[in-house]
C-alpha cells in the first residue's frame, strides 16, 4: 500500500467514524468504533498486511492512526457542545496509535502463515474476543444494545484466521489457542463476573461534559433508591453502570465540573430471558 493510499484510507476512515460517533446513539452499533479498538483491527491489518517490509507496516499504520483518530474529533467539533474539549478524548487515542508501532511491526509476520504467525495473530484475536463477549453482555442484558458489534467482531476472528494463515497447522494452531481464549473470557464475562443485579452499561454522553479525566469531579444520582448508578472508566471512556433491585424506573441526573446538570431516564427490568434496559435523554435540566 502506497503512502497517499495510507493516508486516503487514513482520511475515510476518520470521516466515517466521526459520521458514526455524530448520527448513531450511545449505545448503538454503529456508534461504537468511535469508542471502542475492536473495530479499527480490520483496517489496521488492511494497511499492515499490504506493506512488503515489518518497519514499513510499524510506520504506515502508525500514521494511519495518527491522521485518522484526530480527524474523528476534529470533523466533531463545530457540532458538539463540548467544541475543542472533546479532545479530551483523545489522549486514550494517542496511546493507542504509539502501541500501533510495534503491534504493526509484530502484526506483519502473520503473513508468513507459520506456526510464530499462528501464535501472534491469536494474541490479537484474544482482545477482540475481550471486546465481543463485552457486548455481547450487553446484548444479553439489554438487547439489542451491542449485538451487531457482538456479531461483526467475533465473527471476524475466523474470517481472520482462515484468511490470514495459509497453511493447515498454522490454522488449527490458531483456532485452537483463539478457541481456548474465547471460552475462557466467555466463562470470566457471563460466570465468574456475572451480576445477577447489574442492568447495564452505558457510555456517557458527551454532550454532558464529563470525561475521564474530570469523572472524579462528576456524579450520578438516582431518584429512585432501588435503581442506583455509578460512573467508571473502561477503555479510556467515561461509562454509567446501572443496577436495581426491583423494575421500575429512575431519573437519572449527571452533573459535571462546570456544576451543569443533565438527566437519563431509564426503565429497569427483569424478564425471563435476563435483564434489560430502556434509556432516553432527556438533555439538560433547567
Amino acid at each position: 500500500m502506497t503512502w497517499p493510499r495510507v493516508i486516503i484510507f487514513a482520511v475515510i476512515m476518520g470521516v466515517y467514524t466521526a459520521l458514526c460517533a455524530l448520527l448513531a446513539p450511545d449505545g448503538n452499533s454503529f456508534h461504537d468504533i468511535a469508542v471502542v479498538m475492536s473495530p479499527w483491527v480490520l483496517p489496521a491489518l488492511i494497511v499492515i498486511l499490504n506493506c512488503k517490509t515489518p518497519w514499513e507496516a510499524a510506520a504506515k499504520v502508525f500514521v494511519f492512526f495518527l491522521i485518522s483518530q484526530p480527524l474523528v474529533y476534529l470533523i466533531q467539533v463545530p457540532f458538539s457542545d463540548m467544541g475543542w474539549k472533546l479532545f479530551g478524548y483523545y489522549p486514550y487515542w494517542f496511546k493507542l496509535t504509539l502501541a500501533t508501532i510495534p503491534a504493526g511491526f509484530a502484526a506483519w509476520f502473520c503473513k508468513k502463515g507459520n506456526i510464530l504467525s499462528a501464535v501472534i495473530l491469536s494474541g490479537g484475536m484474544a482482545l477482540m474476543a475481550l471486546e465481543g463477549a463485552g457486548f455481547a453482555k450487553r446484548a444479553f442484558t439489554s438487547f439489542p444494545d451491542g449485538l451487531l458489534s457482538a456479531i461483526v467482531i467475533l465473527g471476524l476472528i475466523p474470517v481472520f484466521i482462515f484468511g490470514i494463515l495459509r497453511t493447515k497447522r498454522a490454522r488449527i494452531i490458531a483456532c485452537t489457542l483463539t478457541a481456548v481464549i474465547i471460552v475462557g473470557i466467555f466463562v470470566y464475562t457471563f460466570v465468574i463476573n456475572s451480576d445477577s443485579g447489574r442492568v447495564s452499561e452505558r457510555i456517557v454522553n458527551a454532550e454532558y461534559g464529563i470525561t475521564v479525566d474530570n469523572m472524579d469531579k462528576s456524579s450520578v444520582e438516582s431518584d429512585n433508591e432501588n435503581i442506583t448508578a455509578e460512573l467508571y472508566e473502561n477503555d479510556g471512556v467515561c461509562w454509567v453502570r446501572v443496577e436495581f433491585k426491583e423494575n421500575g424506573e429512575a431519573h437519572l441526573t449527571f452533573e459535571n465540573p462546570k456544576g451543569e446538570k443533565y438527566q437519563m431516564l431509564v426503565t429497569c427490568e427483569k424478564t425471563a430471558s435476563g435483564y434489560s434496559m430502556g434509556s432516553e435523554d432527556l438533555g439538560r435540566k433547567k
